[in-house]
């Protein structure tokens, strides 16, 4: 059975806001969040071992700092996709948004009404 899972990863640099919108369907269970990071920990892992050309280039540029922004940008790579399939990630798909900086004033519960309002 494939199972689909959507999740949005923050990025941890304040008061930037950069967030990866991830998305990936599953040939094996996959129970939560952390079942995903697991298995594409462990492909990219292996990824990164090859002698590939881009898998090179990946371990000169973020080593063990390999994040799911390097992930976006190699994933595509000849060798990626059946490495994530070995490891049951199917159609993997990775948006990266730059929302600029982050507004302490406004966030994504404020009200947008004016308290005390007539709204009907």
């Amino acid at each position: 059975m494939i199972r689909k899972i959507d999740i949005i990863i923050p990025r941890s640099e304040f008061p930037l806001k950069t967030v990866a919108y991830v998305a990936a369907a599953f040939t094996r269970e996959v129970k939560d969040q952390q079942t995903l990071r697991e298995c594409l920990t462990a492909a990219a892992t292996e990824w990164l071992a090859t002698d590939c050309e881009w898998a090179k280039q990946a371990r000169e540029y973020a080593g063990d700092d390999f994040n799911i922004g390097d992930l976006d940008s190699y994933m595509n790579d000849g060798q990626f996709p059946a490495i994530l399939e070995r490891h049951g990630i199917k159609e993997l798909e990775i948006e990266i948004f730059d929302v600029g900086t982050t507004n302490q004033d406004w966030t994504y519960d404020t009200a947008l009404v004016t308290p005390n309002s007539n709204t009907e």
